[in-house]
């Protein structure tokens, strides 16, 4: 039992320095964990910037490929629009030329009927002149 006493009071002054060693390394241990989860953490959100940038790439460059493909298709039907207008007016100058000469060809046959006019009423003016001098004459 002699020595009983000594290793209990061995024993109770190991103890708070066991139970503080412990706390310190434990403290210790959870200050690395921390660390470590930190870093992972850091390392976790730095992938997802990085993710989340090319994401935003690659969603920028679908809308810019989509806007250059609805601009190739406004452009394609502005294109047709303007090839029919075209041919509309080709189609409407083909007509006005029709018209013109048309209306030429009118006025030119007018212009001989009116002149044959003359003509038939000089000579029925002058037979009938001639039919008076000769029903003088009779």
């Amino acid at each position: 039992m002699t020595f009983l006493i000594p290793l209990l009071i061995g024993l109770a002054a190991a103890t708070p320095a066991g139970v503080l060693l412990g706390r310190k390394l434990l403290a210790g241990k959870l200050k690395n964990q921390e660390l470590e989860i930190k870093q992972k953490g850091e390392l976790l959100l730095k992938e997802a910037e990085e993710k989340a940038e090319i994401l935003k790439k690659d969603k920028l460059l679908e809308a810019k490929e989509k806007f250059l493909q609805m601009k190739m298709n406004l452009e394609r039907e502005n294109q047709q629009k303007l090839h029919s207008i075209q041919d509309n007016l080709a189609k409407l100058k083909e007509r006005e030329l029709f018209i013109r000469q048309k209306t030429e060809e009118n006025q030119r046959k007018e212009n001989e009927i009116m002149r044959l006019r003359e003509d038939i009423e000089r000579q029925i003016t002058f037979y009938d002149r001639k039919k008076e001098e000769l029903d003088k004459m009779h």
